[in-house]
């Protein structure tokens, strides 16, 4: 589908078969009415100043605490995860389909990965951290939880 609105919360996706609306919310904490923005082109988002956003950011190297695979059966496996402040976490993709992972909820994500490409994210606060696939929305939604 064609992403068609992103906010911090929400993500509607223009499909055929109509839109899809994946609403994702960090429980431990309120939000304020979701504001749509523009679009990021090919569903890549451009990194934030310092990270990804509040709570996580992308490090180059470092011992994974876990990997989350992506699979071309347009899964995350496993799709949920329980980690520490200060773990890493290895999102590989194990298939051949192209993936990537995003963190609305933080505004970003990796690049488009290929076959064996891996994106390593270190948690650095408490909090429930939902993520997508934003080239295969359909079931490719999982949640980090960082105690």
């Amino acid at each position: 589908g064609t992403l068609t609105t992103i906010a911090a919360d929400r993500v509607i996706i223009a499909r055929p078969e109509g839109p899809l609306d994946v609403r994702l919310r960090d429980p431990a904490k309120p939000r304020p009415a979701p504001t749509p923005t523009a679009p990021p082109s090919a569903g890549v988002f451009p990194p934030t100043p310092g990270g990804l956003g509040p709570g996580l950011v992308a490090v180059r190297s470092g011992t994974a605490a876990t990997t989350v695979k992506e699979t071309d059966n347009l899964k995350f496996v496993p799709a949920s995860v329980s980690v520490k402040v200060g773990d890493i976490v290895d999102f590989t993709n194990g298939g051949i389909i192209p993936h990537n992972v995003t963190f609305p909820y933080a505004g970003t994500g990796s690049p488009t990965m290929k076959r064996g490409n891996s994106f390593l994210v270190k948690f650095t606060s408490p909090g429930t951290y939902p993520y997508v696939c934003t080239l295969h929305f359909s079931g490719m939604l999982g949640t980090i939880t960082v105690r």
